[in-house]
């Protein structure tokens, strides 16, 4: 809120020009009935979760086991959308192995085995935060982004989740994936957000 931002410059905090993180996210409201959440999401979202259901989809918990199968879906992602590496095989393996009780990961595949995407969640009581998620191309063409948000929001809920972000949002330099959460009927909210402080101009 404005006091703590202004208690923030007042001691010598300033905003970053660049930041690592987003300041903006969106909260999925994981309390309500599974039919009124299907009812708040876009007319496009339930239709493309529709088009997920009816391909041949299999969502799968990843452990430790399936590292390199994690490892394959961000490598290609990055490769076709010309991304740096998001993920590298020492994060994946931290993250497993230092959360693996909070740490909620579905993978997908079709019938013949193919990877189709991931999606991974951080359980923190009542809330949970979305941390990992990638497509293949064969993952895009099947829709399976949607069924693995569905199916693992789902979980996330049996366990005692009420409120879910979605991991940050960037409207103008990732429309696509701000698009595929604001299509979920997810409320966008606005983080204090990141604050640097050095001794100096030059050192900043």
């Amino acid at each position: 809120n404005q006091e703590i931002h202004d208690s923030l410059i007042k001691n010598k905090w300033i905003t970053p020009t660049y930041y690592i993180g987003a300041r903006y996210s969106m909260i999925y409201d994981l309390s309500e009935r599974e039919e009124i959440r299907l009812n708040n999401a876009s007319k496009n979202w339930r239709h493309n979760l529709r088009r997920s259901l009816k391909k041949e989809i299999l969502i799968k918990i990843a452990t430790g086991n399936d590292i390199n199968k994690i490892i394959d879906i961000y490598r290609e992602m990055e490769s076709t959308k010309g991304l740096s590496e998001q993920f590298s095989e020492k994060d994946i393996l931290n993250l497993i192995n230092e959360f693996s009780e909070k740490l909620l990961l579905y993978y997908a595949t079709n019938s013949n085995g193919d990877l189709l995407g991931l999606r991974g969640a951080l359980l923190l009581g009542n809330k949970a935060v979305d941390i990992m998620a990638a497509t293949s191309v064969a993952g895009r063409n099947t829709y399976s982004s949607y069924i693995l948000f569905w199916e693992l929001t789902k979980k996330c809920k049996a366990l005692g989740v009420k409120n879910y972000d979605m991991g940050g949002i960037n409207k103008r330099n990732n429309k696509g994936v701000y698009n595929f959460k604001k299509g979920t009927g997810a409320k966008e909210i606005k983080y204090l957000g990141e604050y640097e402080m050095a001794t100096s101009n030059f050192l900043r």
